[in-house]
């Protein structure tokens, strides 16, 4: 409830903004959008992550980590990339956009390689 309160505070200012300063409008868009994007992370995303994973004591407990934090940041570059194309810089939200996944990548390749030496491991002892 508090969020969709803060929303609407949020679009009254920009309609103001827009209507009395039309020229500051994008600059205030894309504050107003980090200002609500660290709320929702922060008392939204980063709770639910550290509370989910406190519950699990498996030993996946860590991939479910990884793959929580990839998805938050899969979710952010999209939504920075999504900013950016409305802004008119496309190639700089492709290449946010791009960047992070390649973040994510790196993220998971400890991962993927123990898996690379489990399938190597057994195709050698069926080969």
């Amino acid at each position: 409830m508090e969020l969709l309160i803060y929303v609407t505070i949020i679009l009254l200012l920009l309609l103001l903004i827009r209507t009395s300063i039309p020229v500051l409008h994008p600059l205030y868009i894309v504050i107003f959008f980090f200002l609500l994007l660290a709320k929702l992370i922060f008392e939204y995303f980063i709770p639910f992550i550290q509370e989910y994973t406190s519950l699990l004591d498996l030993p996946s407990a860590r991939h479910i980590r990884l793959l929580l934090f990839s998805a938050l940041l899969f979710f952010l570059s999209d939504a920075i990339c999504k900013l950016m194309k409305d802004m008119g810089y496309d190639s700089i939200g492709t290449l946010i956009h791009t960047s992070v996944k390649i973040i994510i990548l790196g993220f998971w390749i400890k991962e993927i390689l123990s898996v690379i030496g489990i399938l190597s491991k057994l195709l050698s002892e069926y080969a």
